[in-house]
């Protein structure tokens, strides 16, 4: 080996000595950028939430955050207005962005903390400072007993903490979010089976009550326990009563051919289920521990005695009772379980929360998993584009596309698979694309544009005002001309939400969609458009509406799922069953956690998931009361 001569040596000791020194002043000058403060001012920042952006405004003084405001934005009221003080006020007390979440508003508080990061960034401020994440002083370990201890705050819930206390038990509710109500805060309505008003009407409530069972395992289900559906279409006028006296629901009405009972307006709704808990549980001596997620069972010998929870403070809470009810809400908001269970790519239309933990803990304890797990409360037709700089009919246009029937409609492999019409009948457009795994697509032409442009949704065959979630719609009408529509498309086609060719061909490719197959599809679909008769899925001639000439568009389309509903499998009086079918003592659960021997593996959404949460919530409430008192 050659040695190194003397001047070598001391070169690349140089050479070394230069680099720490420089790596030494880059870190320092690192570490200082992390780290310094941020300069005084009034700074606007915007981020995506969950329904559109949010824009806000931080103030700094002394180079600390002492004010956030959140300005005029379109998130969902019911589940911020409580969390996003909470928020606010903790970035603001420990001066950082780095907090946590308020849990039940996850997507705007996120949102709301990338807006202050924003904002600190362009004042200068370092992220090692504001952005750090506080450690809360641990509170206190506590160990209470309780007759019923509930899990999940959402209606059926509810109904089980405030039923059990009704009859004589003393119950504690956990509510791992601040908010009380769940998905019920965002329900339009529920269906009605025997409300007391409609017996007084004279309405042959009894017969209509048989014609449904008898429709849902004739026609419907292949899966249903007949014993569970039995139960609740006879407890559910009981159970929708019981929430007509609270103030809850009102009375029933004629809503497109069926009986409809009008939950009360958004904003009414967590105060009244306060209200009916201070009545409830707390007059019976029990308790509501709202940011108190449950982490196991206490399991012993084969009998559920309790449930160990975990405190925002990070203290634990032990509760040791004679039965618990689990009513967490299935889990829809694990976007991964979802898929991996269901084979469906679908976005989570309701609550984000609802991930899964009261199901896994009771399969922890040997409850059986369902054969029909991955069962989804499908909805409506949503479009994943997120456009920024626009007002919110503008924004929402690729979402409203999406829902015009007379735009050829086509799986992630180019083939079309359904009547385009469906998809302003929610269940039968989230229920079709299901199949294809929720990769779909929509055809757009520059003719398609130039209609839109002129004369609205109604100069492209749209007859309809279409069913868009009330809390996704703009206002506008079927004649409103579309300005801008063009720069909208390319701004898409921008953003990756969608794909341009001017030819049938050079679309298929961008979208990554053989064109030979594409090419004979819509070739077949321009012959039902100039006959006038679409002689494969029956589409009405009105809205077969040739596409003309380009370029093209294939807008990417998306799916909405309002949770699960299945998870764990129970009796008729709520209990649920271990991997032999048979009991396991103390355990109870209701609500979407428990529906899974209603239905095969969809929901059909005709307003039976809110109506069994409420009665199953009422019927485990009843269960659990009488096992405690021994009755």
């Amino acid at each position: 080996m050659q040695k190194k001569s003397h001047f070598q040596k001391t070169a690349i000791l140089g050479l070394c000595f230069f680099a720490v020194s420089l790596l030494t002043v880059c870190a320092s000058s690192i570490a200082q950028k992390s780290v310094s403060l941020a300069r005084d001012g009034v700074y606007d920042a915007v981020a995506r939430g969950r329904n559109g952006d949010v824009p806000v405004t931080t103030t700094i003084s002394g180079g600390k955050i002492s004010g956030v405001v959140v300005g005029e934005n379109i998130e969902t009221t019911v589940f911020t207005s409580r969390a996003v003080p909470v928020l606010i006020e903790s970035i603001i007390q420990n001066n950082s962005y780095g907090v946590d979440v308020v849990a039940g508003a996850t997507f705007t508080c996120s949102a709301i903390k990338t807006a202050v990061a924003n904002a600190v960034d362009q004042a200068g401020g370092g992220a090692g400072l504001y952005g750090r994440r506080p450690v809360p002083a641990r509170g206190k370990d506590e160990t209470i007993t309780v007759d019923v201890a509930v899990i999940g705050a959402g209606i059926s819930g509810i109904m089980a903490a405030a039923n059990a206390a009704d009859n004589g038990a003393k119950v504690a509710l956990l509510e791992k979010t601040t908010i009380l109500g769940g998905c019920s805060l965002q329900s339009y309505s529920t269906i009605a089976y025997g409300v007391k008003a409609e017996i007084e009407r004279g309405e042959r409530t009894d017969e209509l009550i048989r014609e449904k069972f008898n429709a849902w395992i004739e026609k419907e289900m292949f899966r249903v326990d007949a014993s569970l559906l039995n139960t609740y279409l006879k407890n559910a006028g009981s159970a929708m009563d019981y929430l007509i006296d609270c103030g809850f629901l009102g009375q029933p009405i004629d809503f497109r051919g069926r009986i409809r009972l009008m939950l009360i307006p958004y904003d009414e709704r967590q105060p009244i289920l306060e209200k009916m808990l201070d009545a409830t549980v707390v007059r019976s001596g029990g308790a509501v521990y709202r940011e108190t997620t449950a982490k196991t069972l206490i399991y012993d010998n084969g009998v559920v005695k309790g449930v160990v929870a975990e405190r925002s403070d990070g203290s634990t809470l032990t509760i040791y009772a004679k039965a618990v009810v689990i009513a967490t809400g299935g889990y829809g908001g694990d976007t991964q379980m979802v898929y991996e269970t269901s084979g469906v790519r679908a976005e989570m239309g309701c609550l984000g929360s609802t991930i899964g933990e009261g199901i896994k803990m009771a399969w922890a304890v040997g409850a059986k998993v369902p054969s029909n797990l991955g069962g989804l409360q499908l909805h409506q037709t949503l479009t994943p584009a997120y456009l920024q700089g626009y007002d919110y009919f503008h924004m929402r246009m690729p979402l409203i596309i999406g829902y015009l029937p007379s735009l050829l409609n086509v799986s992630g492999k180019g083939i079309r698979f359904r009547n385009e019409a469906w998809n302003n009948t929610p269940v039968a457009a989230s229920n079709s694309a299901a199949f294809t795994g929720g990769n779909t697509f929509v055809l757009v032409s520059q003719s398609t544009l130039n209609k839109l442009e002129q004369g609205g949704i109604g100069a492209v065959g749209t007859d309809l005002s279409p069913s868009i979630p009330p809390e996704l719609k703009p206002a506008f009408e079927i004649d409103t001309p579309w300005p801008n529509i063009k720069k909208v498309m390319e701004d898409t086609v921008n953003g990756g939400w969608a794909f341009k060719g001017n030819t049938i061909e050079e679309v298929a490719r961008a979208a990554r969609i053989d064109p030979a197959v594409f090419r004979e599809t819509v070739d077949t679909y321009e012959s039902y458009c100039e006959n006038g008769k679409d002689e494969y899925f029956d589409k009405p001639a009105k809205y077969l509406i040739s596409y003309e000439y380009g370029p093209y568009y294939l807008i990417e389309s998306s799916y909405n799922q309002l949770g699960t509903t299945t998870g764990l499998v129970v009796n008729a009086r709520m209990q649920v069953l271990d991997t032999t079918d048979n009991p396991i003592e103390g355990l109870y659960s209701c609500g979407s956690d428990a529906a899974s021997t209603l239905y095969n593996n969809m929901y059909t959404g005709q307003g039976d998931c809110i109506a069994f949460a409420i009665t199953s919530g009422k019927i485990a409430g009843e269960s659990t009361a009488a096992f405690v008192k021994g009755r």
